[in-house]
């Protein structure tokens, strides 16, 4: 008797020949598939990196070239390269191709200066630049790519600022110049802030600015006389005009007109503090955020009232030392 295959037989082996056939042509169809978007990725990555170094050679010509824009297409014309058109294509295939967009928008950065992706202050000097490339794997499939970096005006010219007394003794005239380092002039004399309003009686004894690093900011702390009492404030430039001067403290003595009894430095976080003396043996400092001060806090008891006090930042952190020169010093026995 001649034994061969029933039909069952014959159905079960047709059905795992099938299942692993089907498996079969899945994975390599899958392989297909990576190895064509991994290549097409490449293109497209090689496409958008090409638009990055374009803005760094526009950025090199002039930085002020950065202008923000949504969204921009880049030319080469008369041997440089320029933002022009809303994008770039490149060939992909026959029905398709690779689609370059080039953004610019200025940087936003926070009260520590580290950028931050909104809610931030605009950074003038810093631009952040995304090139997105965009192209269809298939029709039900589109892909992009996206480089983003950040271009710095390094290369920028620092200007400077003088402020000054205008009054002589008796007048409380404060002015104040810009340098401005890409012309190498001076700007001219404009009337700075007015500690005492219609009064103008507190002349300007002494006078100490500071310079954010984080923001377009700067910090006058200046001593003021009006021929019985001496006063302290602190008024904020925020990089065009100045702010409502604050008084920090106040006192009667008609001794000590010429001494420098208070001082401020920036702290790693971009606080300002700034510590002087009210005529006690305790100095007082307060805060400045970028947008309020804080209430007055006692430091500690120098042991006389200072005349001078020297502060400053220990680097990278918010930890002050303060150096008092005080009144209790005696010339003969130092």
């Amino acid at each position: 008797m001649k034994k061969g295959f029933s039909v069952l037989e014959v159905v079960l082996a047709a059905a795992v020949f099938m299942y692993f056939g089907v498996a079969s042509v899945v994975v390599v169809l899958s392989a297909l598939n990576a190895n064509r978007l991994g290549s097409e990725q490449t293109v497209a990555s090689q496409f958008a990196s090409e638009g990055i170094e374009i803005v760094r050679s526009i950025k090199n010509k002039s930085f002020s070239n950065l202008v923000d824009t949504v969204g921009s297409g880049l030319f080469f014309t008369g041997g440089v390269w320029t933002f022009s058109g809303a994008n770039n294509t490149f060939l992909h295939n026959a029905g398709d191709n690779y689609t370059r967009v080039v953004s610019v928008a200025t940087a936003q950065r926070d009260a520590s200066g580290n950028i931050v992706a909104s809610g931030g202050t605009a950074d003038q000097k810093t631009k952040k630049v995304t090139s997105t490339v965009s192209w269809n794997f298939n029709s039900a499939r589109p892909e992009s790519v996206i480089f983003t970096t950040y271009f710095t005006n390094w290369k920028n010219k620092k200007g400077g600022l003088l402020v000054y007394g205008n009054g002589a003794t008796t007048a409380d005239a404060i002015s104040y110049r810009l340098f401005d380092a890409n012309t190498n002039a001076w700007g001219a004399a404009t009337a700075a802030f007015d500690v005492d309003g219609a009064t103008a009686n507190k002349a300007l004894r002494a006078l100490r600015l500071y310079s954010s690093v984080s923001r377009d900011e700067k910090v006058a702390i200046s001593r003021h006389y009006n021929g019985s009492a001496q006063f302290i404030y602190a008024t904020i430039w925020n990089g065009s005009s100045w702010g409502t001067p604050l008084q920090l403290s106040t006192w009667s003595a008609a001794t000590f007109l010429d001494v420098t009894n208070f001082d401020g430095t920036y702290l790693a976080n971009g606080d300002f503090m700034a510590l002087y003396s009210d005529n006690t043996t305790t100095p007082k400092f307060r805060v400045w955020n970028g947008t309020a001060w804080t209430a007055q806090t006692s430091s500690q008891n120098a042991g006389g009232i200072p005349n001078f006090i020297v502060a400053s930042a220990r680097p990278g952190t918010n930890e002050v030392m303060v150096a008092v020169f005080d009144q209790l010093i005696d010339t003969n026995t130092q």
